[in-house]
């Protein structure tokens, strides 16, 4: 398919707009030079796996928090929260995959009280002034109440949950007051988000670089308006390509699909995704693809080569020079 415009400077092909394919016959230097070697764990150290990674089990999760450095290993569904001028209840589900501190809505003066997982009773603990359990890797779901002698003017919500379920005295509210500072506001509800003012637009920009192994990274821009929700991005990751990092700030999970899914709010959200080659060899084509799930018809590629491991000869674009 043509694009309508292609850049090479310095070994470099910036690719404007979507290709649906894009092959790349190679030509190595050496046989050993352009396949990639699939790492594997010999069966004789499979008993010592969980020996090395004591400790460290956090290091197996592709879930990285943007520019943090540090890994998730589970995911919240939504919270909904029960409020009225005595006090409040909430329920939520998560799926833990690394046990680990949970955190809980609720700060100091409105701490969780009587919280339990799967009807089993938790002790709560603080963590940089915020209340967390400590839950094992499974399935809970998680409950808890609140007290106090008036309403309060707000109450943290942690940032790992995106989606809330707002009941106050009685009636749900759409449009919820949930600040930066992760304050949810009982106070002050503005007029409901219509239906339609729902807006989701997403843009892509994928580099491929050739490497041992070849990796891909994308460059996901998310401008969300309206109410908070869950998306599904149709993204595709290819065959033999896995994720090797991911960097978001809001809640997102990858689906056995290949599916991103994500708990959305309004503003400006940018991702980053890498993913690696698996195979043995090197593809000779890359494909955009695309499954069920919120994807744009258009991505900006830029390819890098590397001479010194082998010639690419790029097929499908008209480069210009």
């Amino acid at each position: 398919m043509p694009v309508s415009q292609a850049v090479r400077s310095g070994g470099v092909f910036i690719v404007l707009l979507f290709v649906s394919v894009l092959f790349l016959p190679l030509t190595s230097f050496s046989a050993s030079a352009g396949a990639g070697i699939k790492p594997a764990i010999p069966e004789e150290l499979q008993p010592w796996v969980p020996w090395v990674l004591h400790d460290q089990e956090e290091k197996t999760c592709t879930l990285e928090a943007a520019g943090s450095g540090r890994r998730y290993c589970s995911w919240p569904t939504r919270l909904e929260l029960n409020v009225t001028s005595h006090g409040a209840s909430f329920n939520q589900e998560w799926v833990v995959e690394v046990g680990g501190l949970v955190a809980l809505p609720g700060n100091v003066p409105y701490w969780p009280e009587n919280v339990r997982a799967n009807d089993k009773k938790l002790v709560v603990t603080s963590r940089n002034g915020r209340p967390v359990v400590w839950l094992d890797p499974g399935k809970y779901r998680l409950s808890g109440t609140y007290t106090w002698q008036k309403l309060p003017d707000h109450l943290f919500v942690p940032p790992e949950t995106g989606l809330v379920r707002l009941i106050l005295q009685g009636k749900e509210i759409k449009n919820l007051q949930l600040d930066e500072q992760g304050q949810l506001w009982f106070k002050q509800i503005k007029k409901p988000v219509k239906e339609n003012e729902n807006s989701l637009t997403v843009q892509v920009f994928r580099r491929i670089d050739d490497a041992v192994p070849l990796q891909q990274q994308l460059h996901i821009l998310l401008v969300v308006s309206g109410s908070p929700r869950e998306v599904t991005l149709g993204l595709e990751t290819g065959g033999d390509f896995v994720p090797l990092r991911l960097k978001s700030p809001l809640p997102v999970r990858l689906d056995k699909q290949g599916r991103m899914q994500l708990q959305v709010r309004p503003g400006q959200w940018q991702i980053s995704l890498t993913l690696r080659n698996t195979a043995a060899r090197s593809p000779e084509k890359i494909s955009r693809g695309s499954i069920d799930g919120i994807w744009p018809e258009q991505e900006i590629w830029v390819f890098h080569g590397n001479p010194r491991l082998r010639q690419i000869q790029i097929q499908g674009l008209a480069p210009v020079d």
